[in-house]
């Protein structure tokens, strides 16, 4: 066990039985596609659900916002297989503008990008909608409205950050989906990652490499969900302001238990 943990921390995950190469070299060289579907995956999320769920909270009960309630629900129902085999029916093999995902060009990472992104897209767009709504019924909104302040002025100076700060955890949640995820979709455009890396290990019992991809996928979610927590308290006042006070607490009890005599 402490051998095993020692290899671990000098990143020495054995040898893959398949090709006699080191694991952590093989992780290495698999993991870039991975990354950059999933990154690139977060990315496009993020630019496509501000301004939806923006536009369905000022648009509220209105035709705009229920064509965005209506698309969201039915694209949260639909999963990530059939919206990749969908748009890899429509644009590679009807229209022929996106070449296949095996040519290693970065444009053959726009569909499935788009295939993860669509559920992800669904999901925020609908809490940034529900978010902003409840802020709108704050206090803070009456008092600025009775300052004579715009609706504009509003949502990007009162409104947004507030909306915006739950989303960040959830996005740091959504790393481990999206990971677990590129497992289907690697296959599907048959992409050279960690996912399709995972299932041809997982098919001739390769466990070195088995051990070594769910190590690397379990470390780097903890890292994101780490850092997403700290952006979010960063951002937020209420929260860092928190997080002080038990700090000072702890500290405070610490001193007060370590100046109590002990009695025999």
């Amino acid at each position: 066990m402490v051998a095993l943990d020692q290899s671990i921390l000098h990143l020495d995950l054995g040898v893959s039985y398949q090709t006699n190469e080191p694991v952590t070299q093989e992780i290495t060289n698999y993991a870039p596609p991975t990354l950059i579907i999933t990154l690139g995956t977060l990315v496009v999320s993020i630019i496509i659900s501000l301004p939806l769920g923006i536009l369905a909270a000022i648009h509220y009960h209105r035709p705009i916002d229920k064509i965005i309630r209506i698309g969201t629900s039915l694209l949260v129902s639909l999963p990530a297989f059939f919206i990749g085999i969908l748009l890899l029916y429509i644009f590679d093999l009807k229209l022929n503008i996106l070449p296949p995902a095996s040519d290693g060009q970065f444009v053959s990472y726009i569909l499935p990008i788009l295939t993860m992104s669509i559920g992800m897209c669904a999901y925020l767009i609908r809490l940034i909608r529900s978010n902003l709504l409840d802020l709108y019924q704050s206090p803070i909104v009456q008092v600025s409205r009775l300052r004579g302040m715009s609706e504009h002025y509003i949502l990007f100076h009162d409104l947004l950050k507030p909306a915006l700060l739950p989303t960040i955890p959830l996005i740091g949640l959504s790393v481990g989906s999206l990971v677990g995820g590129t497992v289907v979709i690697e296959n599907l455009f048959e992409i050279p990652g960690l996912g399709a890396f995972l299932v041809d290990s997982i098919r001739s019992r390769d466990y070195p490499v088995i051990q070594g991809v769910v190590l690397f996928i379990g470390t780097l979610v903890i890292i994101i969900n780490t850092l997403a927590d700290l952006l979010s308290v960063m951002l937020d006042p209420k929260q860092r302001l928190a997080s002080h006070r038990n700090t000072k607490k702890s500290s405070q009890g610490y001193e007060q238990k370590e100046a109590t005599p002990h009695e025999n």
